[in-house]
């Protein structure tokens, strides 16, 4: 229980990082690039980073509230610990992974006909998770 105690501390406190964070960046925005016009990649990153901001405030508050009270701490061990909540999630995550790769894979195809740029973005995202999943294979190999 000391150990699922320690993993929600670390989480409040990966949530407050990334929370302090995602508010600098949003005034750095402000601050750097005040004559950008309302357009829609404006639009789309301040709806990015209010979103994450209200997610990362949900998460926090909702761990501190977890972390206070020993019982609901209980019940959230006991559901985060079941066997069959841990296989359910292994599954959820390859299947997800796979879907991903073949989506980014077959993106990139259609990509290469329609522009370099882009093509060329999509085939460093999909380096990325390649890179990512074997990386935490190696990590998972050699730990368990």
């Amino acid at each position: 229980m000391e150990k699922f105690k320690k993993k929600i501390r670390n989480n409040i406190m990966l949530g407050v990082f990334f929370l302090l964070l995602n508010i600098v960046l949003t005034f750095l925005k402000k601050i750097y690039f005040p004559d950008v016009e309302n357009g829609l990649e404006n639009s789309f990153v301040c709806g990015l980073l209010g979103g994450v901001t209200f997610v990362l405030i949900f998460d926090v508050l909702k761990n501190i509230a977890l972390f206070r009270n020993e019982e609901k701490l209980k019940k959230r061990y006991i559901i985060e610990t079941d066997e069959r909540t841990v296989a359910v999630e292994a599954a959820a995550g390859k299947a997800g992974l796979k879907i991903v790769l073949l989506g980014l894979a077959m993106a990139l195809i259609v990509a290469s006909f329609v522009d370099k740029c882009v093509a060329t973005t999509l085939l460093v995202a999909l380096v990325f998770t390649v890179i990512v999943i074997a990386s935490t294979k190696f990590y998972y190999n050699k730990k368990m």
